[in-house]
């Protein structure tokens, strides 16, 4: 009995520490508006390049480009 509860909470445990968060251009959702923008600026997969962001009262919006071959286009 002991056995399979220790490995009911090992399987729980790992279940916990694998789950997929939201990500955006290839950077996972976390910390500020402007912390989000710089890391997809950063690290992200090129397909949005972040110019502003606006803050809200419960939400924040961040302005910037598609990134596309033929040509740069407002999003």
């Amino acid at each position: 009995m002991k056995k399979s509860v220790l490995l009911l909470l090992v399987i729980l445990s790992f279940c916990c520490c694998q789950r997929n968060g939201k990500t955006i251009c290839g950077v996972p959702v976390q910390g500020t508006p402007w912390e989000l923008a710089a890391a997809i600026h950063d690290k992200g997969d090129g397909t949005f390049v972040p110019e502003t962001v606006t803050e809200y009262e419960n939400k924040a919006i961040i302005h910037g480009w598609l990134n596309t071959n033929n040509d740069e286009t407002p999003y």
